[in-house]
């Protein structure tokens, strides 16, 4: 090899690789709690999960909750069902009118109990898109709607035993007044339900707004709001974390269809919302892709589930890229600090998050990750192959530690372990990649095995509801607009009917404008089809 040719190599390599860049981990420096990465269950995104065939339904939750095993999440959300359109469907209230009280309506208990069945330590959270047009007589901020929150906290309590972590007021819409914020307190309070955590507001904020004041100015309204939740924050930084010293999260973030860039999104997100705005948990929607494939934003979940009927899923890369910090780490841990460096950005753009167990000296995990792909509200980031020179301080004599590592093409793949020498190792990081370095053990890539193929959906269909529960939604139908349960027929002796039970529209209460009660079934390519129905109209008195 020539001189100039090897001279053009050599600057060839380092046009393509950073220098080197010393990160030192210091485990006696400021920390801050890490609140736990989770995901959400909105907007009827779940909807047809519950109508899953076993196996294929408990190998879905086990790869979403199960720890040491897919994205095994720290934290689920759900949406408090108003009967009102909240995305992609209606999610059934658990109070339709003022006098009607029912806890075994819809799938977001349901879906709470598998998540605590898999993690007992998993953390729950509540948030209403909308409340029935009766709660208020049409006022959102009302004693009714007080009242209306207290009573699905006590069905998850009392029938479910899932007592609660934390609510929110109303998904992405006013979050009312300091007035009505100390008066939840103090009904939370009441009705034993103090160690449920107030959220807010559940949009979007800037420093100069009333409730950033509030919670500047008023001690009380601060000391009764326990999280600022921002949506798709794109790191924004505010007051509320660097000078209040509040917990301040991504309340709902991700929202991207979940191929390689979407895991990307997700995985850089999960790093750079702590980095660049000190959040402590971040929250996907969708936890799942489970509605029909032609409803709004196809594709945005950490994994598919959309052919009950065959029964075929889909484990996309947004599992993986969860499971980086999500198999290395549990709520309580503490964030080091990005002052002292022990998380941060890369110099070749990436970034690094160092999470450790309280008072250990022994354990940590570093994630690190170069990730490209762009969210569906956030830009991507342009990356590099980089050499870092990690050195640990404040931590107890580590000889070895485990490497884990996510690509475009190998997910969640185990790397041969580095040694150190007095406190130090070297790894190169490589383009749109996400590594761990942890010296914990016991995480695994989960796999069920073989999936059912995919087909369409199945005809002829017919369906008495005979094995449908009641008031579960009928199967494979998807309610727009009121909502649709499963009930007895009025007039016999248990014959099973599919019922539409909202009685008036949400009107105010409502997210967004509702279409007239309408449930959508089958596939939007269908054409020249038949279809045979018995319906009958029942006056309002009879329902």
């Amino acid at each position: 090899m020539s001189l100039k040719h090897f001279l053009f190599l050599t600057l060839l390599f380092l046009s393509q690789t950073q220098s080197l860049q010393s990160i030192t981990l210091n485990n006696q420096a400021k920390a801050q709690t890490y609140d736990g990465h989770g995901a959400l269950s909105a907007g009827a995104s779940s909807r047809l999960l519950f109508d899953y065939p076993e196996p294929q339904k408990t190998q879905i939750l086990d790869y979403l909750f199960l720890p040491n095993f897919g994205a095994s999440l720290h934290l689920i959300k759900v949406e408090i069902g108003g009967d009102t359109q909240s995305t992609d469907g209606t999610e059934a209230s658990h109070q339709h009118t003022r006098t009607d009280l029912n806890f075994y309506r819809g799938y977001e208990y349901w879906l709470l109990s598998e998540a605590k069945k898999r993690n007992p330590n998993i953390l729950t959270y509540g948030l209403s898109w909308g409340v029935p047009g009766w709660v208020g007589n049409g006022k959102y901020f009302s004693k009714d709607n007080l009242d209306y929150h207290i009573n699905w906290l006590k069905g998850a309590k009392d029938i479910y035993g899932i007592d609660l972590d934390y609510i929110g007021v109303w998904n992405e819409r006013s979050w009312g007044s300091i007035d009505f914020i100390l008066d939840f307190r103090n009904i939370l309070d009441l009705n034993g339900f103090k160690n449920v955590k107030i959220v807010i507001p559940d949009g979007w904020i800037r420093d100069d707004d009333e409730l950033v004041k509030g919670l500047v100015s008023n001690a009380t309204f601060r000391d009764s709001v326990d999280v600022v939740g921002l949506h798709y924050p794109c790191y924004q930084k505010s007051i509320v974390q660097s000078k209040l010293d509040m917990k301040y999260w991504s309340s709902e973030d991700f929202s991207t269809v979940a191929d390689w860039n979407g895991g990307g999104c997700w995985g850089r997100i999960l790093n750079q919302n702590f980095v660049r705005a000190l959040m402590t948990s971040t929250i996907a929607w969708s936890l799942i892709w489970s509605v029909y494939p032609d409803l709004p934003y196809y594709g945005n979940g950490l994994m598919y589930a959309y052919e009950p009927w065959s029964g075929h899923y889909e484990v996309q890369s947004p599992i993986w890229t969860s499971a980086h910090t999500c198999q290395f780490s549990s709520p309580g841990w503490k964030y080091l600090s990005t002052s002292s460096g022990s998380s941060g950005l890369l110099n070749g753009q990436g970034s690094y998050v160092t999470l450790v167990p309280p008072q250990s000296r022994s354990d940590f995990s570093l994630i690190v990750e170069t990730l490209e792909g762009p969210c569906l509200r956030c830009a991507g980031q342009s990356t590099v192959s980089q050499q870092l020179d990690v050195s640990l301080v404040g931590f107890d004599p580590i000889s070895m530690v485990h490497i884990w590592k996510t690509n475009r093409t190998d997910y969640f793949q185990k790397l041969p372990d580095i040694f150190l020498e007095s406190q130090k190792f070297q790894f190169v990081v490589e383009p749109d990649s996400i590594y761990t370095i942890t010296t914990t053990k016991g995480q695994s890539k989960g796999d069920h095995g073989p999936i059912p193929p995919s087909s369409s959906f199945p005809v002829p269909y017919s369906d008495q509801f005979d094995s449908t529960p009641i008031y579960a939604p009928g199967r494979y139908f998807s309610p727009q607009g009121g909502t649709f349960e499963v009930a007895f027929e009025i007039g016999t002796s248990g014959n099973k009917v599919l019922q539409q039970q909202a009685p008036m529209d949400p009107g105010p209460n409502a997210w967004v404008p509702n279409p007239q009660p309408i449930a959508v079934i089958g596939n939007l390519a269908w054409i020249d089809y038949i279809v045979k129905c018995r319906a009958q109209i029942v006056s309002p008195t009879s329902t």
